[in-house]
């Protein structure tokens, strides 16, 4: 690069920055970056990951786990765990569980101070979360309930999509 060139690349960087700076005293910012986004609390964690759930929004539920996805899909069995009913086993998709009212969530921390549990029920069976033996029995019934690693601001779901190759998160036989 000659002298004229690297005069002309200079003085077009510098007319770019000062016009930046006009732009943004002229809006009355000071020059520098958008702030960050508040943390979310847990229960909007919980609220946006059961918002793509339901809405079966693959886009936003990759960011929950894109190790549970294949080419950027969700594979089909994990499809069909969560949004088919079961007759044999007496299950219901997490969309049938949430046509049964409300849902409410409620968030258990675990032993491993970065892992919680959200276990999400309908407003309607809510009180048997006191039960062990709702627990036991009930899960893809009338309850469902996910791992989250909440290590970092962005939650990702914990060692499996929502229990998916389990018999639950309180199976009878432990």
């Amino acid at each position: 690069m000659n002298n004229a060139s690297a005069l002309v690349l200079a003085a077009a960087i510098m007319i770019a920055a000062a016009a930046e700076y006009s732009v943004a005293q002229v809006a009355g910012q000071p020059n520098r970056p958008p702030a960050a986004r508040p943390a979310l609390t847990p229960e909007q964690h919980a609220a946006a990951f059961l918002k793509a759930l339901l809405a079966r929004d693959e886009r936003a539920l990759y960011a929950y786990g894109p190790g549970f996805f294949i080419s950027g899909k969700l594979p089909p069995a994990t499809i069909e765990f969560l949004y088919k009913s079961d007759p044999k086993r007496g299950y219901r998709s997490v969309t049938d569980i949430a046509a049964d009212g409300p849902l409410v969530t409620t968030i258990v921390p675990q032993a491993d101070k970065n892992v919680v549990m959200v276990i999400y029920v309908p407003m309607k069976y809510k009180a048997g979360l006191k039960s062990t033996k709702f627990l036991e029995s009930e899960w893809m019934k009338k309850y469902f309930a996910c791992w989250f690693d909440t290590t970092d601001s962005q939650w990702r779901l914990y060692y499996n999509f929502c229990f998916d190759e389990t018999d639950g998160p309180y199976p009878g036989d432990y």
